[in-house]
């Protein structure tokens, strides 16, 4: 999806080392999209502990409370939960400010350094 979108320019794909994360395949369309691949070492189970976190809150917040008749409300549901949790939902941790105004404050203060 966000390779269709145009929006990976920097993009980080977070996975453990299952079989499907290191197909060739998924290989080249990461390298070719500019996708940079981070993988958790084996054995080690913090190496991903923040993505995890996300996805736990998604599951709990969200997923298990809804049930989905078909794909596609299952997609506009997952795309409704992070257009909230990523651009409206205000983190104590960040100074009571959303992940994207957060990010696009890094960026700016990177632009003037």
């Amino acid at each position: 999806m966000a390779i269709g979108n145009g929006a990976i320019s920097g993009a980080i794909l977070h996975t453990d080392r299952r079989f499907q994360f290191v197909d060739r395949k998924v290989v080249a369309l990461c390298h070719t999209a500019g996708i940079k691949r981070s993988m958790g070492r084996t054995g080690f189970a913090y190496d991903h502990a923040t993505e995890e976190s996300s996805c736990s809150i998604f599951k709990y917040e969200y997923f298990y409370c809804h049930t989905f008749a078909h794909l596609d409300d299952l997609q506009c549901g997952i795309s409704s939960y992070f257009e909230f949790y990523n651009a409206r939902l205000r983190y104590p941790k960040i100074w009571n400010i959303s992940p994207i105004e957060y990010e696009l404050s890094l960026s700016s203060a990177a632009r003037v350094a």
